[in-house]
């Protein structure tokens, strides 16, 4: 149902949005954080999207990917690993 190992990258090339062409004015690092975040948005809208599995294991996966960003351990996964670092990073609250 997610997007498995792919990257940030790679999941912000996929999704075809126009976002990362407006993210190439910001300095490397900066920018590398919001493709970030915008891959970790693209990801659990498409777990929230999905018409291949049931409503209980959409809310397990939703549920688990909260658990990680509550909890800003990187999990192991391309996504979640970059984005459970950017509150402590940016100065923003986690919730």
């Amino acid at each position: 149902m997610t997007s498995g190992t792919l990257s940030p990258e790679q999941i912000t090339r996929r999704a075809k949005s126009n976002l990362a062409f407006a993210l190439a004015c910001l300095p490397k690092e900066r920018r590398r954080d919001m493709i970030s975040f915008y891959a970790f948005c693209r990801v659990v809208d498409d777990i929230a999207d999905a018409t291949d599995v049931g409503e209980e294991e959409k809310e397990k996966e939703l549920t688990h990917w909260k658990q990680c960003v509550d909890e800003g351990k990187p999990p192991g996964h391309p996504v979640l690993d970059e984005v459970v670092l950017l509150p402590a990073k940016y100065g923003f609250p986690r919730a």
